[in-house]
């Protein structure tokens, strides 16, 4: 089943210029800048909106509560690994058949 994904991210682009701009002026890289944070966004499976959710953001990916795959009727691999963060666990969106991303910076979101 192939699953396409829209994330209204206008706080988590804007934060990612700001983190840019900061690690510029401090010589820093961008991947020694980077922190897991949680990241209120508006997600669109298949051109359904399914309401806002609280994705992680680890290593450059999104992962998403096992609550929230079963609410979008998606299935994981029982053998994909989670992250905890702040005692939940997290799955990423990458290890979904058919998953894919593309970011839209005018329109603050990740399809």
């Amino acid at each position: 089943m192939a699953v396409s994904l829209c994330l209204r991210a206008l706080p988590y682009v804007a934060s990612l210029i700001l983190c840019a701009w900061l690690c510029s002026v401090s010589g820093q890289s961008l991947a020694a800048a980077e922190i897991d944070r949680l990241l209120p966004l508006e997600v669109v499976i298949n051109g359904s909106k399914s309401g806002t959710w609280l994705l992680l953001e680890h290593g450059g990916e999104l992962y998403a509560p096992h609550d929230a795959f079963e609410e979008w009727r998606v299935q994981l691999n029982p053998e994909t690994q989670s992250i905890s963060y702040k005692g939940q666990n997290y799955w990423p969106l990458s290890t979904v058949p058919g998953y894919k991303a593309k970011l839209n910076v005018s329109e603050q979101s990740l399809e």
